[in-house]
Order: C-alpha cells, then sequence, then structure tokens
C-alpha cells in the first residue's frame, strides 16, 4: 500500500521525512524504518532520470517508496492514481487547494475507493474552529441523506469563497473575536437548506441541459474513424523501434506490454526540439502500453500514444 502525505510547510515535511543530511534531523517516518520520498517547491520539475526531481521522485514514489511526504508543489502535475490512502497532515484554508490535493490520487486510472484523512489539532483556535466546520458539513450530509452520507457534493468552494476560512480566523485574533462567535458565523452560513440548493441546482443543470444526442452519437462515430487506434499506434511503434536502434520486447505473450530498455544515444539530440512542447523524454522505459485500457489493470503502466514524446521522436 502506498501513502501520501500532504504538509503547508517544508519545516513539517523534515519533520516527517527530514534525510538526516546537513545537520538536518532525520525524519520520523525514516525512524520508523518507511521507505520515503518527497516533493516540495524548492525542487525542479526535471524528469524521471535525474534524482531529487519532482518527476523522478513521482516514479520513485511508484516503484520503490512506500511513502511519500508533499508541500503544494504536488498539488498540481503529478499524477499519483496508484495511491489510494492519503493524509491531510495540514489543512489548507482554502478549499480550491485541498480539492487540488485530492485531485492528485481521485483521477482516470484509480481502482479503489480513495481513503483521505485530514489531521485536525484541536488544541488550538484554530484547529477547533475547523473541527465545527467538519462537524457542521457531517450533521448537514445526515439531514440531506441519513443513508448515504459522505456521499453528497463536494461543494466546499461554492459556499466559501477561496479566503473566507482565513479571513474569519484573521478577524477572531485583529478584532480579539471569540471563537463561539467564529463557530455561530459557521453554522449560518453553511446551513441544510444552501448546501441543499447548491446540490439540486447542479443536478438540474445537468439534467435539464438540452442536448442533441444524434448529433453527440454521430460526432462521437466520426472522431472514431479518425482517430489513431491504440492497434495502429502500437504497429507503427514497433515497426519504427529497430529503425531507431531500439530493442521492444514483449514481456508476456499477447499481453501488449513491451519493454523498452534504455534508448539509444542517437535519439537523444532529437529530445531537445520536442521536450519543450511535448515533454521529457525518458532515457529507459520498463513497461509501456498503448490501449489505455490497459491502464485499468496497472496504472504504473506508461502510456505511449500520439503526443508522447517517444512517438514525436519517431515522427521527427
Amino acid at each position: 500500500m502506498k501513502l501520501l502525505i500532504f504538509t503547508e510547510h517544508k519545516d513539517t515535511l523534515d519533520y516527517l521525512a527530514g534525510d538526516g543530511r546537513d545537520g538536518r534531523p532525520l525524519g520520523k517516518l525514516r525512524e520508523w524504518g518507511l521507505v520515503t520520498t518527497q516533493i516540495h517547491g524548492g525542487m525542479k520539475i526535471g524528469d524521471r532520470d535525474t534524482p531529487g526531481s519532482r518527476i523522478y521522485a513521482e516514479r520513485e514514489f511508484k516503484e520503490d517508496c512506500q511513502v511519500m511526504v508533499a508541500t503544494e508543489a504536488a498539488g498540481e502535475g503529478i499524477n499519483l492514481q496508484f495511491c489510494w490512502y492519503m493524509i491531510n497532515y495540514d489543512i489548507p484554508w482554502n478549499p480550491v487547494r485541498l480539492e487540488q490535493r485530492m485531485g492528485r490520487i481521485h483521477r482516470y486510472g484509480q481502482e479503489k475507493d480513495c481513503l483521505i484523512l485530514n489531521f485536525v489539532s484541536t488544541n488550538t483556535r484554530e484547529g477547533r474552529v475547523m473541527e465545527r466546520l467538519f462537524q457542521r458539513i457531517t450533521q448537514i450530509e445526515a439531514d440531506i441523506d441519513p443513508n448515504h452520507t459522505g456521499k453528497v457534493f463536494n461543494v466546499m468552494g461554492d459556499i466559501f469563497p477561496a479566503n473566507e476560512l482565513e479571513k474569519m480566523l484573521r478577524e477572531m485574533y485583529a478584532r480579539n473575536l471569540t471563537e463561539d462567535v467564529i463557530k455561530d458565523r459557521i453554522v449560518e452560513q453553511v446551513d441544510v437548506e444552501k448546501l441543499r440548493q447548491i446540490t439540486e441546482s447542479t443536478l438540474e443543470g445537468l439534467a435539464k441541459r438540452e442536448l442533441n444526442l444524434s448529433a453527440i452519437v454521430g460526432k462521437s462515430e466520426e472522431a472514431k474513424e479518425r482517430r489513431l487506434v491504440p492497434e495502429v499506434v502500437e504497429d507503427f511503434f514497433l515497426k519504427a523501434c529497430p529503425i531507431a536502434g531500439i530493442s521492444a520486447k514483449e514481456i508476456i505473450k499477447d499481453n501488449h506490454v513491451y519493454r523498452l530498455g534504455r534508448l539509444p544515444r542517437t535519439l537523444l539530440p532529437y529530445a531537445s526540439k520536442i521536450e519543450p512542447r511535448f515533454g521529457k523524454l525518458g532515457r529507459e522505459y520498463k513497461q509501456v502500453v498503448f490501449d489505455k485500457q490497459l491502464l485499468v489493470k496497472d496504472p504504473t503502466l506508461e502510456w505511449v500514444t500520439p503526443g508522447h514524446p517517444c512517438t514525436k521522436v519517431f515522427d521527427g
């Protein structure tokens, strides 16, 4: 099982996953014998072959590590759908950022129900305010549908503007307000009827939108005819490999998963031409597939499709 832990601050990340170098303490997770990696804002995007970069850490987490500890630097652009267990060690006051974190694991290719835990320190004023908010949401979920709590739309972003909670807390200190005043505001702003109206309007917008179904079906069929189906991409790729000096070996007969190994140096000059537009070309690919459906069984596979750096090298 893989575990993703999000923190708000680099100091918290070091506390959990510090490597003990340059006078820094060894992280608690490492002390406990867990194999960890990390992503933070001080790391470059990099690629899968450059240690210390974000993309390399993503690969390391996928292939070798039990735990990844990350700051907001992993909130966007990193795909971790092979992990289904996440802990928000620190909770951001902006609900949009919280949704971005969840989006790292709750995405296409995820086979399991995602388990997400939010840690709240209830011995602080801020923590007690957040705890009251969570209690209010839980209560409203039960009022709307007692049999399916936790299944209502996550509409926190519609109830609270991005910085509303932070403004409340700042006002609590600046105006010396009590916690109860802020908690009362939360109860007033997050009420059952308002949440019901938001969720119902969302459903109505989806249900009542006028759609020309026959036109959609026709466009869908036309797109299928024009697109490059996986079999065509796979055939092109396998025929181009010998020309490019690549040996593509099918790992198991007829399973359509291939090992490319290290790419030859003769292809490296093409990398500088395609990487700015299509992304970094890996120096080695252990398992590649051409059919998106195979990702359902194993989301850790490398999906090669038109637009992937490998295919663009062959196009060149």
